[in-house]
């Protein structure tokens, strides 16, 4: 077919109209349903102005905008996908926007405008953060200020010094605390009378290996070195049993303090008790005597 032929059969075809396109649609829109919504055949969801409706779920495909038509008083409203609150008997929602309800019990602020009017004054907001994180405690007042110095009095301050202002009073000097008087060491006593010696017979009977629960001392040699130790000076006096004899600490040497009757066996001790002084012996003692 010639160009011209095929150009002009091409512009003699008749045009869809827009209005047809219109006309095609609102086909598709079907006649009011039990909800007042208008279905769309092509997607099958009911229009309700300000969001769509599933007829299937009963529900809508969008979320309501949060504090429009949510109360305290009533948790289905916190549903932002139900249809009047789950309660499609008693109320109506004509727009997707807000339910009118029915029933005669129905709060005062069913409708959007006056749910609008409660939040601009904060009072369901406040309800909200009240009932999650308790009432805020009022705010202490401040404290008065002290009026400020004019120029001219600030001038006469440091003029004279600031002499005439009272001065604070210095804090206290702390005292300080009284010591506790220490305890006194005992006296040694004077060691003029006694022998220069250890009696070998007395000693005998605290050496290891003598008859008798008794404290002893491993050799007669250790019983020269403390009481050498006690007459030079070099042993710590410790104080007197109640029997009289003298009780020293000699840390040059150990012994073993027994007492069976206390619990005490072979107990390691530098505590020594001095028996006698003519005829000296050297006795292993208590590691913790006190006088």
């Amino acid at each position: 077919m010639p160009f011209f032929f095929s150009c002009k059969k091409f512009f003699e075809r008749p045009a869809e109209s827009a209005g047809k396109k219109i006309r095609d649609h609102k086909e598709n829109l079907n006649s009011t349903f039990i909800t007042s919504y208008e279905r769309d055949t092509e997607i099958d969801l009911d229009f309700a102005q300000a969001r769509m409706y599933n007829k299937n779920l009963g529900r809508f495909t969008t979320a309501d905008e949060p504090f429009m038509d949510q109360y305290e008083h009533n948790p289905q409203s916190w549903n932002l996908y139900s249809y009047t609150r789950n309660n499609p008997l008693n109320s109506i929602d004509p727009t997707g926007e807000a339910v009118i309800s029915a029933q005669q019990d129905c709060p005062p602020n069913c409708i959007n405008e006056t749910v609008n009017v409660d939040i601009s004054k904060g009072g369901l907001i406040k309800k909200i953060i009240e009932a999650i994180f308790g009432k805020s405690k009022p705010k202490p007042s401040p404290p008065p200020q002290q009026p400020k110095d004019s120029w001219w009095d600030s001038v006469k301050k440091w003029w004279r010094g600031d002499k005439n202002e009272p001065k604070p009073n210095p804090a206290p000097t702390p005292q300080p605390q009284p010591k506790p008087n220490p305890v006194p060491k005992p006296t040694p006593p004077d060691l003029t009378g006694f022998s220069n010696r250890v009696s070998a017979q007395k000693q005998k009977r605290h050496l290891k290996g003598s008859n008798g629960n008794k404290g002893y001392l491993n050799s007669q040699k250790e019983a020269d070195e403390v009481y050498d130790a006690i007459k030079n000076g070099n042993a710590t006096y410790l104080g007197t049993t109640s029997q009289g004899h003298h009780v020293y600490r000699y840390n040059g040497v150990t012994g073993f303090n027994n007492n069976p009757g206390a619990g005490y066996t072979n107990q390691p001790t530098n505590v020594f008790m001095l028996k006698g002084s003519s005829s000296p012996s050297i006795v292993p003692t208590n590691p913790n005597f006190t006088p």
